[in-house]
């Protein structure tokens, strides 16, 4: 169409004038004569084959924007700013505050000696800082892959207590196996990021992520109840762990099997916590300054329990000793464990971490202009710190959404802030760690269960999507319960899948709608949403399909194209109200007209992608109409799907003539065709 303000402040577009009142405005519309099919627009305006994306050309004129996206430290060092500086250094210095006690507590989790949860605080998070795109981002342990870690440890090494290792340490070949997860986790991450595998984040949506969030949550507050209460019980993994934990937590509760003193401690630190964070909270508001916590609780802790001897006196677990400096590089001894051992929890470890290492950037950067998240970097990204963290003794090490939170409300902005809490570890494991091996086990669970337990409110979520949408409610629920009943690796499968199923549904279900012009204007709209404003051509029918022609649907779209181009039957009159139709088929007796459907208009604004049975199955139904004297016209079709036919032998077989670019174009050569 043409448009043209006049003097008179009215939109014309060519002949045969309407006057529509818009606003403060006479909108003067007029009848296109200019029409265009898509053989008569190729040939007067001479398409331009489109540019591959990869080329020569293409690489030098995005040579800068490529590297960039190689290497995000140079975006954010050449963009520096000195007013960054303050929040930087700040959230440094509280997310080391952060990563000391929470490293401790996850390396505990995972079944091995606390100090290397302080490693996976430093070497992962410094070669994140130059490669990943999240300044957000905090590396290190988590509850779920440490859960993972305990899983592979108490199932593996015990298999392998043989004669050939009977000469090993048990220790050793704990942290063995716990390097060789995280270089291989490494290698997956690298060979995904080698096969732009980023797109499957695209299925991280919103609802799977917070359902994910509270089933992980279940899962890790069930591990730690027995640090809780004193119990010393070797921890169920697999299918249903979750039921059988807390069946064998309450027999144990029975038969009096609780350390009474941990109990209180636990207790007492809870509550201590929750506190200190509303008094933090407050603070927030009237300082530039967040109160460390749980720093706080673990000195008090640790003083306290050296003090009085817990573990002596009321056989109270504590941390133990922690070796001093930073170990030497070492290749991990990957050959005293099986290669499909190795595969499978590392595999276990991928899904698990990239769920919530992905979803924790991705909520933390969405409403962030200058941060902006890539997922095939972020694959490179989590994938180079694990595999050269496993030459440093460093476990698997993801992102702590925990942490990746206390980052940007401290007024991070940059990876400087990951720079500066690294140096800090560093003078914790040099100088600090040491005074720590008096710190009693159940205040590191208890600061662990603080921190996951906001997520359990994650289940108001249900009564607002109900309202929006029900599908999204289903999969919340569906990811929930299969990542407590079926592990974390698994549930995330299930629910991605899950998410797959409802697509395939939202696709084999697809909303098919009749159009016709509002009042002989030209904007077209479902007949049954402005049944009494809509203006019809006899004769002629505009159907249209909002979904992608692909094999789940051609035979459900098929049918319904053919079943709308038979014969129908309608009133004299579509422009009338309700009540003006009621009383007018009873002044007629109910007359009604046979209509003919001469041609069929097909919309295919919403067809995004047509595969070879929608293909074909568009082919057949030209024929076939064709057959049954009702001619077919295709239109408001888009570039890309016009390029997907001109692949394929397709118009051999269908006339090219009968394909418009514009709706109102396909209409008025419809008019044609029946005059």
């Amino acid at each position: 169409m043409v448009f043209t303000l006049s003097s008179d402040e009215s939109w014309i577009i060519s002949s045969t004038p309407t006057d529509i009142p818009y606003g403060n405005y006479i909108v003067n519309v007029r009848q296109d004569l200019i029409t265009f099919n898509q053989s008569e627009l190729d040939s007067n305006f001479e398409p331009q084959p489109r540019k591959q994306q990869w080329d020569t050309n293409y690489i030098k004129s995005n040579f800068y924007r490529i590297l960039l996206e190689h290497a995000p430290w140079m975006s954010w060092v050449g963009k520096y700013r000195l007013r960054y500086m303050f929040g930087d250094v700040f959230a440094g210095i509280y997310v080391a505050l952060m990563q000391i006690p929470l490293g401790l507590a996850y390396a505990t989790i995972a079944n091995i000696s606390p100090v290397y949860g302080l490693y996976a605080a430093f070497y992962p998070v410094l070669i994140y800082s130059i490669f990943g795109t999240s300044s957000y981002s905090s590396l290190g342990m988590t509850a779920p892959v440490s859960l993972i870690i305990s899983n592979a440890i108490n199932k593996t090494v015990t298999s392998l207590n043989t004669t050939e290792y009977s000469n090993d340490d048990t220790d050793s070949r704990k942290l063995q196996l716990c390097f060789s997860l995280s270089f291989t986790v490494g290698i997956m991450y690298i060979l995904c990021n080698i096969f732009r595998l980023g797109f499957f984040s695209s299925y991280f949506c919103k609802p799977f992520l917070r359902g994910y969030q509270f089933g992980v949550s279940v899962q890790i507050f069930t591990s730690l109840i027995f640090l809780i209460f004193g119990i010393k019980y070797p921890l169920h993994h697999g299918h249903f762990s979750v039921f059988v934990n807390w069946f064998d937590f309450f027999k144990h509760m029975f038969n009096k099997s609780v350390n009474k003193y941990t109990f209180i401690i636990s207790l007492v630190t809870i509550p201590l916590i929750i506190v200190l964070n509303k008094i933090r909270y407050h603070l927030q508001k009237r300082i530039y300054f967040s109160l460390p916590v749980e720093i706080i609780i673990i000195i008090l802790a640790t003083i306290i329990s050296y003090y009085g001897k817990f573990q002596p006196n009321l056989n109270v677990e504590i941390v133990g000793d922690i070796d001093m400096g930073l170990p030497a590089p070492e290749f991990p001894k990957m050959y005293k464990f099986s290669f499909m051992t190795l595969v499978s929890y590392s595999f276990n470890i991928l899904v698990v971490s990239y769920v919530l290492s992905f979803s924790s950037g991705k909520e933390l950067c969405d409403h962030t202009p200058i941060v902006h998240l890539n997922p095939n970097q972020e694959l490179f990204a989590f994938g180079l710190p694990n595999f050269v963290g496993s030459f440093f003794s460093c476990p698997p090490a993801s992102v702590d959404h925990s942490r990746s939170v206390l980052v940007k409300a401290s007024g991070g902005k940059t990876q400087l802030s990951n720079l500066i809490s690294c140096a800090l570890i560093v003078v914790c494991v040099f100088f600090l760690a040491t005074y720590l091996k008096h710190l009693p086990l159940a205040v590191l669970a208890s600061i662990v269960i603080v921190s996951c337990s906001k997520y359990f409110i994650l289940i108001l979520d249900l009564h607002q999507l109900w309202g929006i949408c029900k599908s999204d409610v289903c999969i919340w629920i569906i990811t929930a319960l299969a990542v407590i009943c079926l592990g974390l690796s698994d549930g995330a499968v299930v629910g991605i899948i899950f998410i797959w199923f409802v697509n395939s549904l939202y696709n084999q279900f697809p909303y098919k709608c009749e159009l016709g012009s509002i009042a002989s204007t030209n904007i077209f709209r479902s007949i049954e949403t402005y049944r009494n404003s809509i203006y019809e051509e006899d004769g002629i029918r505009i159907l249209m399909v909002a979904a992608p022609f692909i094999h789940q649907n051609c035979e459900r779209i098929f049918n319904y194209f053919l079943n709308e181009c038979k014969t129908v039957l309608r009133s004299r009159t579509r422009t009338n109200t309700i009540l003006q139709d009621f009383m007018d088929n009873i002044s007629l007796g109910m007359r009604r007209d046979s209509i003919n459907i001469n041609v069929a208009i097909i919309n295919l604004s919403g067809v995004s992608y047509v595969d070879s049975s929608g293909f074909s199955m568009i082919i057949e139904l030209y024929h076939e109409l064709n057959n049954r004297n009702v001619k077919v016209l295709f239109t408001a079709y888009s570039d890309e799907l016009l390029r997907q036919l001109d692949k394929k032998d397709f118009w051999t077989r269908v006339e090219r003539e009968h394909f418009f670019p514009h709706l109102s174009h396909a209409l008025f050569h419809a008019k044609k065709l029946i005059n």
